[in-house]
């Protein structure tokens, strides 16, 4: 028999029949209050599992809370490295409404186009403004336990690869520098894409700075059918200019 506060063995009362004393409470408990010890177990068996479920839902909370600051971590990278793009295109666009002091007469020719519609596929190079942008490969994708395609969908994971010829340090966005079609349509922003490849520490999103003569190599990821067969992706130094380089990618290409 167990004390039903210290559950410590209580012993008969000689003077008071009926009764149970705790020697370590030194209390007198009526018998229909203390344990026995078939109840004693059961209650300390259901004591241990609401111990172990606690902790099993502190655990799984705190480890959704550290991926919910990775992500928002990336996303305001990547917001961030887009909002530092636009603002250094402000002196081009000063520059276009005529206000930056330069001689209205003197013709511009930065936004004439210096590449046509070419259609670069896998493996082959396109040069752009001293920028050398080239698809390595691609790979498709139904996601992980933190993101997953909408239903008849499936990510596509492309690998880029960008060369600064230049001397001086330019930006890429994955959100200002690359549109990208599928089917004849613009593909739109797919939150869940975004998480499937921040949550990927195999792949760098195409998401920062890159210094003169230096290399960015890093993915895309886009959501798109299942039964998808081309995809088009526009890549472009400058969002103000009408430069661009075109990569056609093919489903019955080899990756």
């Amino acid at each position: 028999m167990k004390c039903p506060h210290c559950h410590s063995e209580v012993r008969p009362s000689k003077k008071h029949p009926g009764y149970y004393l705790c020697d370590h409470c030194r209390k007198r408990y009526p018998a229909a209050s203390v344990l026995s010890d078939e109840e004693n177990i059961r209650n300390s068996s259901s004591a241990k599992r609401d111990s172990s479920s606690r902790t099993n839902r502190r655990r799984a909370k705190k480890s959704r809370k550290t991926l919910y600051i990775f992500v928002a971590f990336i996303f305001l990278l990547a917001l961030l490295t887009a909002v530092a793009y636009f603002f250094g295109l402000f002196d081009k666009a000063a520059n276009i409404l005529g206000i930056s002091g330069k001689n209205k007469d003197t013709p511009d020719t930065s936004s004439k186009p210096e590449v046509t519609d070419i259609l670069h596929k896998l493996n082959e190079a396109a040069d752009i403004d001293n920028v050398r942008v080239q698809v390595l490969g691609y790979e498709e994708s139904l996601g992980n336990e933190w993101a997953v395609p909408k239903e008849g969908c499936e990510f596509v994971f492309v690998n880029f690869e960008i060369v600064n010829n230049t001397e001086e340090e330019i930006t890429v966005s994955s959100m200002a520098s690359f549109e990208s079609y599928c089917g004849g349509y613009r593909l739109d922003y797919s939150p869940e894409a975004f998480t499937a490849l921040a949550t990927n520490m195999d792949r760098q999103q195409m998401d920062g700075s890159i210094a003169g003569d230096s290399t960015l190599n890093g993915y895309l990821c886009l959501e798109v059918p299942a039964d998808w067969q081309v995809i088009e992706i526009h890549y472009s130094t400058d969002v103000w200019s009408n430069n661009k380089i075109k990569f056609i990618i093919e489903k019955t290409q080899l990756n």
